[in-house]
């Protein structure tokens, strides 16, 4: 698979440069042993930063005399008070790639500096590599997960000198800019790296010994760290944060527990005279947590976890609370009571009379956090199950699909078959992923789900007509209306039969074109039988239906029938439209596709246990004369804007940093194009933030972008007139997006990627008369957007002409694509026969047959 170029293999041979930080006052001992484990590093590829805020003693010589012998140090003077003004002005010092800093009275170890080489290779994009230590409870323990949802949301702190920094990630965080938090600087730091590019872990330690001490001899300003760090909680918690607005509780839970881990620090110093101040701001968060509790439910998930650590003091009560708050924890109330406030045991306790407010005292400031969770709760793994969940959500919608899949891989209890369809779906976005990758994960979620199912060999039908079973779980959205609706309609009725399936009721013009429609949802609390269907259940319905083919739509997104599938509901079974990949699922016998997607003997073949039936021409139709709510097409906007604007609308998901590479690299070709990005994930200033940033790493400006948020389809409609180009997305295409654009007259520049998500782009723009806008390499793919941008007379001939090239070409023609689909499923009854005839099938029921 092509990679852009800043992260090609093997271009560059030397080690990068490592930057090393020592800052603080007064530690003469200590700056020896620094300058002394410098020396006995095998890497030399290194330079010592040293930022001295005001010492008495001999520091500064040592340090200065050390300079004139070794220009890998670097020497700066500056009296400061703050800890973090000096870890600021240092880290704006360093020049290398990646950055550490000594900790306090600690040294590095001798291999330090050729480990942390090692882990900036492997790790080319991430914030930090971690190591043991840098999360740090009050006991002293280390935590064994890092990312951001213990980083904010646990009673550990972030320790810096367990940690290399790339320093280019800092830069792209706000490195320069002034609005850093400095009395709450690690936090702070930790915080943006792990938002904007997430944390690694290495086993390995660098330095020891590693005292937690942020502040180098320097004073402890404790009403401003007070400040700081709760102000980092409304930040991380606001429109602009990672988090956004919505988590309200999850704010105060956060305060909640910083204000613990300054509490032991102070306390861990003796000063308990300053505590007080820690407390009356404790207070206030009880106050702000019993107005929330009065409107949003959620504050008992936060009180809980919050108890569930700190059950020290509570006495007699100890064990009977933490069952009974677990039982209601179980109950998973969330999920059922998301418009109106639950009145259960486990609300009705907390807001008791005495007890209640007891309770809450405990759990939010007059109780310290213990080194583990009490053993009668339902645990750290089960608490913040629903935080991975979010979390993950969030990263997706910022394109951060690999960090994403990992909140996902955390989201514990892992028998919850939502959370790995979601990572199952979105590691086809991951440019990081492979087929073989893919399959594995495919089957493992058949191994966790499913379990082993035997191979079923179902007879067909072979009186009357041909019966199509289709299922989908988003029915009635626009998706499947464009898509399939006039398909299914158009279905040959002297020869099929079309049966649909959907867990919710369907809207009339989709309805029509079934001759008969179940409403088959999945077993749900508080819906019973028979208004809900398992995966038996569902099986023995679409058998009792004498259904011949079966048809998947729903691909892997909540809702669908794979399940069922495994048991067998038809004679065929067929994989289509919404997941471009493998399933694994046993008894699964196709996948639709199409020679351009998964070409006739490529290497993706052997990692699919379905077998590939490759239809003729596209594997897609999009049809757009169903409703006539399209907007006349305009001229291209090029011809009164002065300058090409390119765009994309596809899902913020999909757009990841390494195809924000390529765009900048088409900007950069073409002077003066912008380009407009349009999804409901850009709805939040935060998210356009970071948008606009990772853009700024490749020498694009934020004036070069116009970025928008969602908006209704009527009006999503009308912004193609304001697009001279649309720009794919990789390594997951655009569906409607590609379509839409062509339907509106806008050409549409796609790579060609080497998996089917990637590649199943091409196949649409070929199918919408514009092979000559498919790319086989980034090379292409930017040569040929340029091009295209520079050629005026072209673009408004494509403006004019595109809408009925799809037409004509295939694209939207659905009585062809219904015939080219009846043709298929004729020819997968007949292997069948075949099948059974020769034995082929039982014997061995995954072979490949294209």
């Amino acid at each position: 698979m092509e990679q852009p170029e800043s992260s090609a293999a093997g271009e560059a041979s030397a080690p990068p440069l490592l930057s090393m930080i020592w800052y603080g006052r007064g530690n003469a001992d200590h700056a020896r042993a620094a300058l002394q484990a410098l020396q006995t590093q095998a890497v030399q590829s290194c330079e010592l930063v040293v930022v001295d805020c005001g010492s008495s003693d001999d520091t500064v010589e040592t340090f200065r005399e050390a300079a004139k012998k070794d220009a890998r140090i670097v020497l700066s003077s500056r009296w400061s008070t703050p800890a973090g003004d000096a870890l600021l002005r240092a880290l704006r010092l360093c020049r290398g790639e990646w950055i550490g800093v000594l900790p306090t009275n600690g040294v590095l170890k001798p291999r330090a500096l050729e480990l942390a080489a090692e882990w900036s290779a492997r790790n080319p994009t991430v914030g930090a590599v971690c190591t043991p230590g840098f999360l740090v409870d009050a006991h002293g323990g280390n935590s064994d997960r890092i990312d951001i949802v213990t980083l904010i949301l646990s009673t550990a702190r972030p320790h810096l000198p367990a940690a290399i920094i790339r320093r280019q990630a800092l830069v792209l965080s706000g490195l320069e800019r002034e609005d850093w938090l400095l009395d709450a600087l690690a936090l702070d730091i930790s915080y943006r790296l792990a938002a904007d590019h997430g944390l690694a872990f290495a086993s390995d330690v660098i330095a020891e010994p590693a005292k937690l001490d942020d502040n180098h001899g320097l004073p402890f300003d404790v009403m401003a760290s007070i400040g700081d760090h709760l102000a980092l909680a409304d930040r991380a918690f606001s429109r602009d944060g990672f988090f956004g607005t919505d988590h309200a509780s999850l704010r105060l839970e956060c305060q909640a527990n910083q204000l613990a881990i300054l509490r032991t620090r102070l306390e861990a110093a003796g000063r308990h005279d300053l505590v007080f101040h820690v407390m009356r701001r404790a207070e206030q968060v009880l106050a702000d947590f019993d107005a929330l509790l009065k409107v949003d439910h959620r504050a008992l998930r936060s009180l809980q976890r919050l108890l569930a650590i700190r059950s020290k003091d509570l006495g007699l009560l100890d064990g009977s609370l933490q069952k009974l708050l677990r039982h209601t924890w179980e109950m998973r109330h969330t999920s059922e009571m998301q418009d109106r406030l639950p009145i259960h045991i486990g609300y009705t306790t907390w807001n008791m009379p005495l007890l209640g407010p007891w309770m809450k005292r405990k759990a939010t400031y007059q109780t310290l956090p213990e080194p583990s969770y009490h053993p009668l709760s339902p645990g750290r793994d089960a608490l913040f199950a629903d935080l991975y969940v979010m979390f993950g959500q969030r990263y997706e919608a910022r394109g951060q699909v690999d960090l994403a899949v990992e909140m996902w891989n955390h989201a514990q209890p892992a028998d919850n078959i939502d959370i790995d369809i979601m990572a199952c779906q979105a590691m086809l976005k991951s440019p990081a992923a492979s087929d073989a990758a893919l399959a594995e994960r495919q089957r493992r979620w058949v191994a966790h789900h499913l379990g082993e199912r035997p191979w079923i060999a179902l007879p067909r039908n072979k009186s009357g007509k041909i019966r199509v079973g289709y299922h989908c779980a988003f029915m009635s959205g626009d998706t499947m209306r464009y898509m399939m609706g006039n398909v299914i309609a158009a279905h040959d009725r002297t020869d099929f039969e079309v049966y649909g399936y959907a867990p919710l009721p369907i809207p009339g013009d989709i309805e029509r074109g079934f001759d008969a429609w179940r409403l088959t949802p999945p077993p749900t609390k508080g819906l019973a039988p028979p208004k809900s269907y398992t995966d038996d259940e569902f099986m023995r319905l679409v058998r009792s239906d004498r259904i011949d083919v079966f048809v998947e739509l729903t691909g892997f997104s909540p809702g669908n029938r794979f399940g069922a599938m495994s048991l067998r509901c038809a004679p065929v079974q067929v994989s289509f439209l919404n997941h471009t990949g493998t399933s694994q699922v046993p008894n699964v016998d196709y996948v639709l596709s199409d020679e351009i997607c998964i070409a006739t003997g490529s290497e993706a073949e052997k990692h699919y246990s379905e077998k590939i039936y490759r239809i003729p021409g596209c594997f897609f139709c999009f049809d757009y004369t169903i409703r006539d709510d399209s907007p006349p097409i305009a001229p291209p906007p090029f011809v009164r804007n002065g300058f090409v604007t390119f765009g994309c609308f596809g899902s913020g998901s999909k757009i990841g940093t390494a195809l924000i590479e390529q765009w900048a690299r088409i900007l950069r070709h073409v002077p003066g194009s912008v380009l407009r990005i349009q999804n409901p994930q850009l709805s939040g200033s935060g998210e356009r933030r970071y948008m606009a940033e990772r853009f700024r790493q490749f020498g694009v400006a934020a004036d070069r972008l116009t970025l928008e948020g969602g908006v209704d389809r009527p009006t999503l409609l009308r912004a193609y007139a304001s697009i001279d180009i649309s720009l794919d997305t990789w390594p997951y295409s655009g569906g409607n997006t590609i379509a839409e654009s062509l339907w509106h007259g806008v050409p549409v520049v796609t790579y060609r990627g080497d998996r089917f998500s990637s590649a199943y782009g091409a196949s649409l723009v070929t199918a919408g008369g514009c092979s000559d806008l498919v790319a086989h390499s980034f090379e292409q793919y930017v040569r040929i957007a340029s091009d295209l941008a520079s050629d005026g007379d072209r673009l408004k001939r494509l403006r004019r002409l595109l809408r009925q090239r799809s037409v004509d070409c295939g694209l939207g023609d659905s009585w062809s694509f219904s015939r080219k689909l009846e043709r298929s499923y004729r020819d997968m009854l007949d292997r069948l026969d075949g099948e059974r005839g020769t034995g082929d099938r039982a014997a061995d029921g995954r072979k490949h047959v294209s």
